[in-house]
C-alpha cells in the first residue's frame, strides 16, 4: 500500500493520478475511486488540471462491488473522508494481493489526526507526505487552515465541511491558528 498524506494544496491528488496514470502504459486492470460527499467534482480532478475517471462510493459494501479479481490496483483519493468500513476493507483487499493507493488530508482542520489516514498510513508499504506553501510566511505548510469570513475558524466548528480556496488554506505550524483549541 502507498498512501499520499497531507495537507490541502499539497499535491496528494496529483500524485495519486500521476502514479495511477503510469498504468496506462501497461496491462495492469485498475480502479479509482472517491467518496460520494465529494462533491466539487465528478471524476478525480486535482488543481494543476489532471483528472481520472472515478467511482463515487458511500461505504466499504460500494466500494468492495466495484472490485474485481482482475483488478490488481485500487485507488483511493479523499480517503479521510469517513466512509463506514473502509480501513476493513481496504486490509481485505491487502490480504487478496491487491496493490491500493491511498491519498488524502492527514489531518483535519483543528491538527488532529484524521482515523481513517491515521490507519492507513500506519498499515503503509510507503508514505510520500505531502506539503504545501503556507499562504502567510511561504514556508513549509503541514496543516491546512479553515476559515469563517477570512478568520481562523473555532475548535467547535464541524470536522468534516467539504470546500476548496473559498474555505481553507495551507499554513505552516507556526500560523495555523484554531481559537477554543484546548492545550
Amino acid at each position: 500500500m502507498e498512501v499520499y498524506p497531507g495537507s490541502m494544496f499539497s499535491g496528494k491528488t496529483t500524485a495519486l493520478i500521476q502514479r495511477v496514470e503510469k498504468l496506462n502504459y501497461t496491462d495492469i486492470p485498475y480502479k479509482v475511486f472517491q467518496p460520494l460527499i465529494n462533491e466539487r467534482d465528478e471524476n478525480v480532478a486535482s488543481r494543476l488540471g489532471f483528472e481520472i475517471e472515478a467511482i463515487k462510493v458511500k461505504d466499504a459494501e460500494g466500494f468492495l462491488s466495484h472490485i474485481t479479481d482482475k483488478d490488481l490496483v485500487v485507488a483511493f483519493d479523499e480517503a479521510h473522508f469517513p466512509i463506514p468500513g473502509l480501513c476493513s476493507a481496504v486490509s481485505g483487499l491487502l490480504l487478496l494481493k491487491k496493490n491500493i493507493i491511498i491519498a488524502g488530508l492527514d489531518t483535519d482542520y483543528r491538527g488532529e489526526p484524521f482515523p481513517q489516514m491515521d490507519y492507513f498510513m500506519r498499515h503503509a508499504d510507503y508514505v510520500t507526505k505531502m506539503n504545501a506553501v503556507c499562504a502567510v510566511c511561504g514556508g513549509t505548510a503541514r496543516r491546512t487552515q479553515r476559515l469563517i469570513d477570512g478568520k481562523p475558524a473555532p475548535y467547535d466548528s464541524p470536522i468534516i465541511l467539504v470546500g476548496d480556496k473559498e474555505l481553507y488554506e495551507p499554513r505552516c505550524i507556526h500560523h495555523h491558528d484554531v481559537p477554543g483549541k484546548p492545550s
